[in-house]
């Protein structure tokens, strides 16, 4: 149907009776609010009005319910009025962002002092005494292998002489070695020229005794205070050819080799414990001038080394 179509058909005033609850049915009856159930019965409907106090009660009944009334009605919409235009709730103000707090500074780590380098030490070098008689050739040797500080790592602090006019005096006074001369002349016993020896000993702290070619016996005075520390080389294959005169010896007897020995001292004559030997071949033409030129040799090389070997054990025993 169009819209102008049920304009048409609407009537301008609605019928009074639809104010009295009354309306024609759909199919052309007329009702007035009462309807059949679906059963046979009847039901009366009533329609709503339009009066408020029919509506919504007077209030007055006992059995009613409280409800809203006109005046009730009035005091709440004021109620919503003023909460419509009450103020709006303050905001709270926004805190302050909370500043991070300055993280203290970490201090540089205090760096460790450095501790000062220990100093070595000063090396305490063995102070050695040599006793000589001749022209010293041996002394020279020992004192080379210490001047170099490799083959011998001593002291050469003395030399002890019992002839004023023997050559290795000069020697000493050459390499700056200070020298002795104790003459047994001056002296009524051995066991007296060893006691003023031995005081000059103690005096210049000396650790070793060194016999080179000197020529005369030791006495117990200075083998007790050196016990052990008193060492002797002797130009044969000892106990071949002991004492005096052993090249000689060797030639005489016809033997093919000889040798150098070196020999811890005792009150014997050649008799000490043996530290060390070297083997020198005899040749068929030797004499004793060639064959102890050929033994020196050997002297110088060996004793040097004996004696070195000697320090460092005692070295090592110490430590």
């Amino acid at each position: 149907m169009r819209q102008s179509e049920w304009n048409e058909d609407v009537p301008e005033s609605m019928p009074e009776n639809m104010h009295e609850g009354k309306q024609e049915g759909l199919y052309g009856g007329k009702h007035d609010g009462k309807q059949e159930g679906l059963h046979g019965g009847k039901r009366t409907m009533e329609m709503p009005t339009n009066d408020p106090s029919k509506m919504y009660g007077s209030g007055t009944s006992a059995d009613a319910s409280p409800c809203l009334n006109a005046n009730s009605l009035s005091n709440v919409e004021a109620r919503v009025e003023v909460s419509a235009k009450s103020e709006p709730k303050e905001q709270p103000k926004e805190q302050p962002k909370e500043q991070p707090k300055e993280q203290p500074k970490e201090q540089p780590k205090e760096q460790p002092k450095e501790q000062p380098k220990e100093q070595p030490k000063e090396q305490h070098l063995p102070r050695i005494v040599v006793f000589a008689s001749g022209s010293g050739s041996n002394f020279q040797a020992l004192v080379d292998a210490a001047a170099c500080g490799q083959r011998l790592k001593a002291d050469i602090a003395l030399l002890v002489c019992d002839k004023p006019n023997a050559r290795v005096i000069e020697r000493a006074k050459q390499a700056g070695v200070q020298t002795a001369i104790f003459e047994p002349k001056k002296y009524t016993s051995r066991e007296d020229y060893e006691q003023d020896v031995l005081r000059l000993l103690h005096k210049q702290r000396i650790d070793w005794v060194v016999l080179a070619g000197y020529m005369r016996l030791v006495t117990p005075v200075l083998l007790r205070a050196y016990e052990g520390r008193m060492v002797n080389i002797h130009p044969s294959l000892l106990p071949a050819f002991p004492g005096m005169h052993a090249v000689r010896q060797a030639l005489d007897y016809g033997v093919k080799v000889t040798g150098v020995t070196v020999h811890l001292v005792d009150e014997g004559m050649d008799t000490g414990p043996i530290l060390a030997q070297q083997v020198v071949a005899i040749l068929p033409n030797d004499t004793e001038d060639t064959l102890s030129a050929r033994i020196q040799q050997a002297e110088h090389e060996l004793y040097p080394q004996v004696v070195q070997n000697l320090l460092s054990a005692e070295l090592l025993a110490i430590s």
